[in-house]
């Protein structure tokens, strides 16, 4: 892939990789180097290939906002970016099979909007199934706890044995 795909994809695959703790996030901003991001995300080829088309799919579905950073002060990610596979790395294939299992959808109606149309609406699901009222800590909300206590005290913490 030339460079600007690469810049997507890597893009699409930090995006994919943190989307557990992104999604519903306020105010996400997102910098890169690549002002053509912006472009191929705003303004897509008409008949881009089929795995760009689900890069492009997955980046849209989380709301961020891209902000360009010039190359000269991005120089570490930048550099990881273009780096070439080194001796014994191997390429993981991509799973992107998840985003076979969002549905998209967007329709008008020929209506025009009343007020009170909202007021008949009832939810398919009840409010208490979803995930997030669940109480308890997830093993990566423990993992990163534990990793900011010992940041703060420099005390390691102490496992059940």
């Amino acid at each position: 892939y030339s460079q600007p795909k690469l810049e997507l994809y890597g893009l699409y695959r930090a995006l994919r990789h943190y989307r557990l703790f992104i999604i519903g996030v306020k105010n996400l901003y997102v910098e890169v180097d690549a002002l053509y991001i912006k472009g191929m995300l705003n303004e897509p080829d008409l008949q881009p290939n089929a795995a760009i088309n689900r890069w492009i799919q997955g980046i849209l579905l989380f709301d961020f906002t891209l902000v360009h950073v010039s190359a000269t002060k991005f120089k570490g990610p930048d550099a990881l970016s273009r780096r070439d596979l080194g001796e014994g790395d191997v390429i993981i294939p991509d799973d992107d099979s998840w985003l076979d299992e969002i549905a998209l959808y967007i329709g008008t109606s020929q209506e025009r909007y009343r007020p009170n149309q909202l007021s008949d609406t009832s939810l398919p699901y009840e409010s208490n199934t979803l995930p997030s009222v669940f109480l308890g800590m997830s093993d990566q909300e423990s993992t990163l706890h534990n990793i900011y206590e010992f940041l703060c005290t420099m005390q390691l913490p102490t496992f059940p044995s």
